[in-house]
């Protein structure tokens, strides 16, 4: 998978998985228009671009995120990723 693929693959799973909890929920529970106001914790992605649109993406939906560094060769070296990382929480 090329690196930019990453990022759309992320996003993909990332909202399938949202969609799949908001519709597994009662009535009584959250809903479609709480989505803003509901803090959300993405607690594995791999954030190797400098490119904000995720981190941007995620921020307006309310997400936190752990990108996780790993030493994988699709990725950058684990260095870049954390300069990345740093770069990417401002």
């Amino acid at each position: 998978m090329k690196k930019n693929n990453h990022l759309d693959f992320l996003f993909f799973l990332m909202y399938a998985l949202l969609i799949h909890i908001l519709v597994g929920c009662n009535q009584g529970s959250f809903n479609m228009a709480d989505f803003k106001q509901v803090g959300k914790i993405d607690a594995h992605v791999h954030v190797n671009s400098t490119n904000p649109a995720y981190i941007d993406q995620a921020r307006t939906d309310n997400f936190k995120l752990l990108t996780i560094n790993t030493d994988y060769a699709d990725f950058p070296p684990i260095a870049e990723q954390l300069r990345i990382a740093l770069e990417l929480k401002k």
